[in-house]
């Protein structure tokens, strides 16, 4: 189980296409660098105790499932 903000550091995983960070403990914000993941199909960040609103580099990916 992780904790805390989600890293930053994960937009620099520009070829990711699934990104589950579901059942951890991270709390805050999606980053802002994750804009760079313009290739995520799949981010299930849900059961985290995130907060704030949904990020709008989310609709300018190629999201086809985003589960929080």
């Amino acid at each position: 189980m992780f904790s805390g903000a989600v890293p930053d550091a994960i937009g620099n995983i520009q070829s990711l296409r699934i990104l589950n960070i579901s059942d951890n403990g991270f709390s805050g914000s999606l980053p802002a660098s994750m804009i760079n993941c313009e290739n995520v199909q799949i981010l299930d960040a849900s059961r985290n105790s995130l907060t704030g609103f949904i990020p709008t580099w989310v609709f300018q990916c190629t999201l086809f499932h985003l589960i929080l």
